[in-house]
C-alpha cells in the first residue's frame, strides 16, 4: 500500500478516497504491482498511513539527504518537506501519469 500511496502522490496528488475510489482503477498499477483493485481500499490506505507516521521523521530526514546526492542541491531541501503533514508534490502532467494509464490487452489472433 506504501508504494500505492507514494505514485498517487507522485502521478495525481490527491485524497486516499479518490485513490481507492477513482485513481487506482484508472491505472496499470494493479497489473504492475500485483495488486487486485478490490484490495485497494481507503481503510487499507489509512492504515498503511498509520504504520508510516512512525517513521516519518526518518523518512524525511532520508528522503532530503537522497534529494541533494541526487541532483547535487547546495541549499536546504526543507523547502521539498513539510514537516507538519506530507511531502508536497505536484502532479506530473508527463510520462510517470501516462504510463500508468491503463490499456486495453492486445487482442489475440
Amino acid at each position: 500500500m506504501a508504494c500505492v500511496l507514494v505514485l498517487a502522490r507522485f502521478c495525481e496528488p490527491a485524497s486516499e478516497l479518490h485513490i481507492a475510489e477513482d485513481w487506482f482503477r484508472r491505472t496499470a498499477l494493479g497489473d504492475l504491482l500485483g495488486i487486485a483493485d478490490d484490495k485497494v481500499n481507503d481503510d487499507r490506505l489509512y492504515r498503511a498511513l498509520d504504520k508510516l507516521l512512525p517513521c516519518k521523521g526518518a523518512l524525511e530526514v532520508h528522503l532530503k539527504q537522497r534529494l541533494g546526492r541526487l541532483f547535487s542541491c547546495t541549499r536546504s531541501a526543507d523547502h521539498v518537506l513539510d514537516r507538519s503533514s506530507r511531502l508536497k508534490a505536484r502532479p506530473y502532467p508527463w510520462s510517470l501519469r501516462h504510463a500508468l494509464v491503463r490499456v486495453p490487452p492486445w487482442p489475440t489472433p
